[in-house]
Formats: C-alpha cells, sequence, structure tokens
C-alpha cells in the first residue's frame, strides 16, 4: 500500500490467521493491525498487536444491538473522539431503534486511520486487480477441510 502496510485477505471473519498464536510472533518484527469483518450479522473487530503484545482491542456484536461496543488495552488517542462522533450520529439517526448501526464502523474507521486501509473504500495507488492469492495448503488425506 502507499502508506507502506502490506493486506492479507482471508474468507472468514475466524480465520486461523487472525488467532493470537499467529498475530503475536508476527508482531515481534512488524506492527500488525488485524481486522474481521461479518457484514450480514454487523460484527466488526480491530486490534493491534505490537512486539508480540496486544495493544488494544475494539469490537462490535451488532446482534446484541447497535449500541454495542467492547474495548480493552491502550486504545490509540484518536480512538474515544472518533468513537464518540459515531455515537452521536447513531444518536441522531434513532439510537437503538435507528435503520442505520454507526458502531459497527468504529472499530474499522481506527484500524483505518493507522493503517489507511477500510475493507469497502478504494485507496489510490492501490492496485486491486493483482493481489497475489495464497493458498492454504492440506494434507492431501485430510478432505473434510
Amino acid at each position: 500500500m502507499p502508506q507502506g502496510w502490506y493486506i492479507i485477505v482471508a474468507n472468514r471473519c475466524d480465520h486461523r490467521l487472525l488467532k493470537a498464536k499467529v498475530l503475536g510472533p508476527l508482531s515481534r518484527n512488524y506492527r500488525v493491525v488485524a481486522c474481521s469483518i461479518e457484514e450480514h450479522v454487523m460484527f466488526s473487530s480491530a486490534e493491534e498487536w505490537i512486539t508480540g503484545a496486544l495493544t488494544w482491542r475494539a469490537v462490535h456484536a451488532g446482534e446484541n444491538g447497535p449500541i454495542d461496543l467492547k474495548t480493552s488495552g491502550a486504545l490509540p488517542p484518536f480512538f474515544r473522539s472518533m468513537a464518540d462522533a459515531l455515537a452521536a450520529e447513531q444518536e441522531a439517526d434513532g439510537g437503538k431503534t435507528a435503520d442505520v448501526d454507526h458502531y459497527f464502523d468504529i472499530p474499522l474507521n481506527a484500524a483505518k486511520v493507522i493503517t489507511g486501509f477500510k475493507h469497502d473504500e478504494k485507496v489510490s495507488g492501490v492496485d486491486y486487480e493483482h493481489f497475489d492469492l495464497l493458498q492454504d495448503q492440506k494434507p492431501w488425506w485430510r478432505v473434510w477441510k
């Protein structure tokens, strides 16, 4: 990406690449921002790992209603004002009874502030037609997965 980040996209929001046993070691040498998105249930999460440790995490689970946000760790300095702005939009659109879920974007916008990337927005300078496709390798005998 133009900002120097690499994007890895997995086909499931609970992919094994998003587990602590992968993100922790990877972040020993690289700053890592990981997101999970499942739009049909309005689930989103973002977390940042630095030097092998989880720094912060934000999770929105739409199944708990549109006003749901769980956070942990040392949130980035911009996080609170960004979250407050989206919470105000949610209230302006009807709060808990709104037909929109602005809280869904809170974790994803936090990741975007850091990386410059959000899954549903185009980034200038990125060639979306030429990503490398990585395949999971499975043993020949493991037909069930």
